[in-house]
């Protein structure tokens, strides 16, 4: 029985004896163990301990924890590094592709527009050309005239130099003389590039039949029986023609003679060796 039995036992009782005063009195004793529960609960707390070596049950440590931490990012971060690396690489390798096919375009694109720019450039200067021409005509068609349509009948105004072309062509001088008393006049007779032109000195007239482009022979303009080549074309609005001895050992001399009309007045121009002799004709009134 234990004390708090003993005592309220006594209480019950209302009798305390001197041997519940003396139960109650011992002090209580602690619970005993056997030697052989001591010993078990050792030989379970030694269980309970892990073994030297075995790591499976251990704990890390948080300076381990944090090692393996500090591991795992960096190969995470060299495996990102890695990855960046091959992506860098691909991504230039296209960037240049690109460049490349890039500057390809613009070498054909620039070859294109060059040829683009040469043809308009062409077509342009034809253009110009054409409208200068045009301008030409409408600045030397005075009254409307058209100033390669020569036909038509012109009396003769004046000259300059007409006795020393005379004397460059080999006309005696009494022949000079007469050629100078009478009244000269030319006559233009024309079906679009067919001329038959006649010049009238009085006692003889010189005549030119041909078609602008073709060369044809005649004899010259003077005492001289030597044929001549004569070649005709067109400058602008005038009418040019060329004349050369046929043989080398002629005694004629290459002549130029132009011919242009402005408005009523026609202008017929002469040279040979060094003289330019220039004469003038009105158009006659009908």
């Amino acid at each position: 029985m234990d004390s708090e039995e003993v005592k309220k036992s006594a209480e019950t009782d209302g009798n305390i004896t001197e041997e519940n005063t003396a139960e109650l009195s011992k002090p209580e004793a602690a619970p005993s163990q056997t030697n052989a529960e001591t010993e078990n609960s050792a030989a379970e707390r030694e269980d309970a301990k892990p073994a030297v070596g075995d790591t499976e049950h251990v704990k890390p440590s948080d300076g381990q924890t944090e090692e393996k931490h500090e591991d795992a990012g960096t190969e995470k971060k060299d495996d990102i590094s890695a990855s960046g690396e091959s992506n860098k690489q691909e991504i230039d390798l296209v960037v240049k592709n690109e460049q490349e096919e890039d500057t390809k375009d613009n070498k054909q694109q620039g070859d294109e527009k060059a040829e683009s720019d040469k043809k308009e450039g062409s077509e342009e200067t034809a253009k110009d050309d054409t409208k200068e021409k045009q301008n030409g005509d409408a600045e030397g068609a005075v009254g409307g005239v058209d100033p390669r349509n020569l036909n038509g009948k012109y009396n003769h105004v004046k000259s300059e130099n007409l006795e020393d072309f005379f004397k460059a062509i080999g006309v005696p001088w009494l022949v000079r003389k007469m050629l100078k008393r009478f009244n000269h006049s030319t006559e233009v007779v024309q079906e679009g590039e067919k001329f038959d032109i006649k010049l009238c000195t009085g006692f003889m007239t010189k005549e030119w039949k041909f078609t602008v482009g073709e060369d044809f022979e005649e004899k010259p303009m003077g005492w001289s029986n030597d044929l001549v080549i004569v070649h005709s074309a067109w400058e602008g609005d005038k009418l040019v023609m060329n004349s050369v001895p046929k043989s080398e050992k002629a005694k004629s001399k290459p002549m130029k003679i132009t011919r242009h009309l402005n408005g009523d007045e026609f202008t017929m121009v002469l040279e040979v060796d060094n003289v330019v002799c220039t004469r003038i004709f009105k158009r006659k009134k009908n």
